[in-house]
């Protein structure tokens, strides 16, 4: 008995042969069809995502002309012993950076790019320090007033 061969009684397809003259015209075909196909679907996609990053979920704070305006001058009459967290933001609205680690801390962003630092015991304490930081770091106290 002679070997049959595995592809005994298949058609043979010549865009599947090697040699085949079709086959370098089908994956030619192939590959534009799945180009317009994914160029179809970013047209599609992209503005869906678009829409779907606003970009502001994660910002604290709201920017405002308050926050903009504020000086280590204008503040430092109303850095008193009886401030509180809450009368903080009353007077100079939302911080421009928070921690609640421990101690609580409100960051607002002054002139000339320096930070004042406001620290509280809890949300309800009164005030512990208050510092100003410049753009290179260097931290100063503020005087608290009675």
């Amino acid at each position: 008995m002679g070997r049959v061969s595995p592809l005994a009684g298949k058609r043979r397809d010549p865009a599947h042969h090697p040699g085949g003259r079709t086959s370098r015209y089908r994956s030619r075909l192939n590959t534009d069809v799945v180009m317009r196909i994914s160029r179809y679907a970013l047209f599609l996609a992209f503005p869906l995502l678009l829409v779907g990053c606003k970009g502001t979920e994660h910002i604290q704070g709201t920017p405002s002309d308050v926050l903009e305006n504020l000086t280590v001058a204008g503040m430092q009459p109303y850095i008193t012993r009886s401030l509180t967290p809450q009368q903080a933001v009353d007077r100079w609205g939302s911080p421009n950076g928070s921690s609640s680690a421990g101690v609580v801390v409100l960051i607002y962003n002054v002139d000339n790019g320096q930070k004042v630092s406001l620290g509280f015991p809890s949300l309800d304490g009164t005030i512990q320090f208050a510092r100003v930081t410049s753009r290179t770091g260097e931290s100063t106290d503020l005087q608290i007033l009675p």
